[in-house]
C-alpha cells in the first residue's frame, strides 16, 4: 500500500479532526456558552439565533440546543450585556425563530423595552406573550403577570386571564392556583422596608392573589391548600370575614378541606369577628379540646367572659392553662381571678 504524501495526510488528519468535532463538540460549544467564560456578544447572538457557535479557528458547531438552553443564552447576555444591546438581539430571535420561538424570550424583550421607557412596545409583547402561550402554563402567565405589573397595568390580569379561563377551564384552573403561589413567592422576596417602585409592585402582586384564587375557584375548585389560604387572607382583612366564611364552609361541604380543629378553629375566629359570637364560642367549645395548644381554649374563655358567663369562661381558661402552648398565659390566669 502506497504512503500518504505528507500534504494529503494533513488533509485527512484535518477532516478526521473537522468530523470529530462536529459529531462530539455541539455540547462543549453549548457549554461554553453557558458558563462564566469569556464569550463574545457575536457568540451569544449566534447561540441564540442560529442555534450555531462559531468557534474561535471559525468552524460552526451545530449547537442542537434546546428551548430552555436558548433561554439560558439569553439569560446569559443579560448578565454581561446591557439591555440596550440586548433587545436588537431578541428582536431577531423572536423574528427569526417564529414558532420555535418561546415565551420566555418574549417575556424578557417585555421587559427590556419597559427598561427602555417603551411600555407601549412591552404591553405588546406581554399580549404576545400571552397568546403564545400552552393552557396551563403557569411559568408563562408568571412572566406575564410581571410584565403588567411593571408597567402599572396590575388591574388588567384579571379580566385578561378570566378570558383565558372560558376557553379551558380544566387547564387553566391549576395555573391559576400555581400563579398565586408565584406571586407569593415574589411578594415574600420584596423587603417590607423597601420603598418606590419595589413597594408599589409588592402590593400590586399581594393584591393579585386572592383574585387569581377565585378565578380558580370560579372554574374548577380550589384544591385544600388554596381553600385555606384564601380563606385566611380575607380573615386578616377587617370588614372580609363573611368571605372567609364563605370560602371555608364551602370547602368543608365539597369535602376538599378535611374537617380538622385546625380549619374550625379559624372559621371560629372569623364568625367571633363578623359579629356571631354564638357560633364563634359553639364551634371553639367543640374543637378547641381537640386543638395542640390552648389558644382557642383560650379564645373561648374571653369569649365567654364577654358573653357575660364568667364561671364557664374560668373553666375554659383552665383548661387552656392546661393543655399549653399559650402565647399570653397571663391573660387566663387573670381569667381565673375574676
Amino acid at each position: 500500500m502506497n504512503a500518504l504524501s505528507p500534504r494529503l495526510l494533513a488533509l485527512c488528519l484535518l477532516l478526521v479532526a473537522g468530523m470529530a468535532h462536529a459529531q462530539v463538540s455541539s455540547k462543549d460549544a453549548l457549554d461554553y456558552l453557558l458558563r462564566d467564560w469569556p464569550v463574545t456578544q457575536e457568540q451569544f447572538e449566534r447561540g441564540l439565533m442560529e442555534d450555531v457557535y462559531t468557534d474561535s479557528s471559525g468552524v460552526r458547531v451545530p449547537l442542537n440546543a434546546t428551548a430552555e438552553q436558548r433561554e439560558q443564552i439569553a439569560e446569559r447576555l443579560v448578565e454581561h450585556y446591557p439591555i440596550v444591546d440586548i433587545i436588537p438581539m431578541l428582536e431577531k430571535a423572536v423574528a427569526l425563530n417564529g414558532g420555535r420561538n418561546n415565551q420566555r424570550l418574549l417575556a424578557m424583550l417585555a421587559l427590556g423595552y419597559l427598561e427602555q421607557n417603551q411600555p407601549d412596545k412591552a404591553l405588546q409583547t406581554a399580549e404576545r406573550t400571552l397568546q403564545r402561550t400552552i393552557a396551563g402554563d403557569a411559568d408563562a402567565l408568571s412572566r406575564y403577570a410581571s410584565v403588567m405589573i411593571h408597567a402599572g397595568r396590575s388591574a388588567s390580569v384579571l379580566p385578561r386571564l378570566e378570558q383565558l379561563a372560558q376557553t379551558n377551564p380544566q387547564a387553566w384552573n391549576p395555573a391559576f392556583m400555581q400563579l398565586a403561589d408565584a406571586m407569593e413567592a415574589i411578594a415574600e422576596d420584596i423587603d417590607d422596608a423597601a420603598t418606590g417602585r419595589a413597594a408599589g409592585y409588592k402590593a400590586a402582586t399581594r393584591t393579585l392573589i386572592p383574585g387569581l384564587l377565585e378565578l380558580a375557584r370560579k372554574h374548577g375548585g380550589l384544591d385544600a391548600r388554596h381553600y385555606a389560604q384564601l380563606g385566611n387572607l380575607y380573615g386578616m382583612q377587617e370588614g372580609k370575614e363573611r368571605q372567609a366564611i364563605a370560602v371555608l364552609e364551602e370547602g368543608l361541604a365539597k369535602g376538599v378541606l378535611p374537617s380538622r380543629p385546625r380549619v374550625y378553629a379559624s372559621l371560629a375566629s372569623f364568625y367571633y369577628f363578623a359579629g356571631d359570637k354564638a357560633k364563634a364560642i359553639a364551634l371553639w367549645q367543640q374543637w378547641g379540646p381537640q386543638m395542640d395548644t390552648g389558644e382557642s381554649l383560650l379564645n373561648l374563655a374571653r369569649a365567654l367572659l364577654e358573653a357575660g358567663r364568667t364561671d364557664d369562661a374560668k373553666r375554659a381558661a383552665q383548661a387552656a392553662l392546661d393543655k399549653g402552648g399559650l402565647r399570653s398565659p397571663d391573660d387566663a390566669r387573670k381569667i381565673l381571678l375574676k
